[in-house]
């Protein structure tokens, strides 16, 4: 796994896979799937049959109290065809709603590099997915992909084929993107 603060461009990929195959040897053939996951992008997605659901929350003016959550939220796991290199994910659905009021839950939107050798997006958009239930901070999924757990897994044991995609500590806002070893096989 490979993460980095800003897009790369043809170079830096060109570089990742020499390095790459200078560690790993000749004999290794590999794949490479390079994504930006951003929050910040001009879609919604809208799901106007869903009707949310009466839940104590907390209330507009501050107070607790029963009030309807979720509605018009798509649901959790909900992925919109953008074309061959662009889904939408949503990750936030009605159920994960706390809030009275609360708007409609921005999706990651997950975009492949150009010179990604790895191309399935379905594969590759269920992997983020995957890591946006994982959280070392609670036991409920998160908004956005959280590779930590995964990544301990990978040092207590080596033959663990890492799920994909995810974050950087720190948890900053900036894309994310991957270069996933566990696609790696032998000639």
């Amino acid at each position: 796994m490979f993460h980095a603060p800003k897009p790369l461009t043809g170079t830096e990929i060109d570089t990742l896979a020499k390095v790459a195959v200078k560690t790993l040897g000749e004999g290794i053939q590999f794949e490479s799937a390079f994504l930006t996951i951003e929050r910040d992008h001009p879609f919604k997605v809208v799901a106007p049959k869903e009707r949310g659901r009466e839940m104590f929350v907390e209330r507009l003016d501050g107070s607790s109290g029963k009030a309807t959550v979720g509605e018009c939220a798509p649901r959790r796991g909900l992925v919109v065809d953008l074309g061959r290199s662009k889904r939408l994910l949503c990750v936030n659905g009605p159920l994960l709603m706390k809030r009275e009021g609360e708007s409609i839950p921005q999706p990651l939107q997950i975009t492949l590099h150009r010179d990604s050798t790895y191309t399935d997006m379905t594969a590759l958009t269920r992997q983020v997915f995957h890591f946006t239930g994982l959280s070392w901070r609670s036991m409920l999924p998160v908004t956005e992909p959280d590779p930590l757990p995964a990544l301990d897994r990978r040092q207590a044991d080596p033959t663990f084929q890492s799920p994909g995609l995810g974050r950087q500590a720190g948890r900053s806002r900036r894309p994310a993107f991957c270069l996933d070893w566990g696609l790696l096989k032998r000639r």
